[in-house]
C-alpha cells in the first residue's frame, strides 16, 4: 500500500519540489557568479581591492553553489534510493 505523502507514481512531492527549488537557486547562483566575473573582464584597469571583492563575491557565490549541489545530490538519492522511487534516473 502506498504511503500518505507519496503520489500515484511512487514519488515523494516535498522531495520533488525541494529538489526543483534547489536546481533553481543553484543555476541562479552561478549565474550570478558569471555576470560577477565578466564585470572583472570589463573594468579594465581599477582599484585592486574592488577587483579582489569581485573574486571573493564570485568564490562565495560558487560556495554555495557547490552546497546546494552536495544537497541536490542528497535529494537524488533519497529519490532513487527510496522504496517508493518507480527506477533510477
Amino acid at each position: 500500500m502506498a504511503s500518505s505523502d507519496e503520489t500515484p507514481t511512487g514519488r515523494r512531492p516535498d522531495l520533488d519540489a525541494e529538489l526543483n527549488l534547489v536546481n533553481a537557486e543553484r543555476s541562479e547562483l552561478l549565474r550570478a557568479s558569471r555576470e560577477l566575473r565578466s564585470e572583472l573582464s570589463d573594468l579594465g584597469p581599477t582599484d585592486a581591492a574592488e577587483r579582489a571583492a569581485l573574486i571573493a563575491q564570485a568564490e562565495e557565490l560558487e560556495a554555495f553553489a557547490a552546497e546546494l549541489e552536495r544537497r541536490r545530490d542528497a535529494l537524488l538519492e533519497k529519490l532513487n534510493g527510496s522504496p517508493w522511487a518507480q527506477s533510477p534516473r
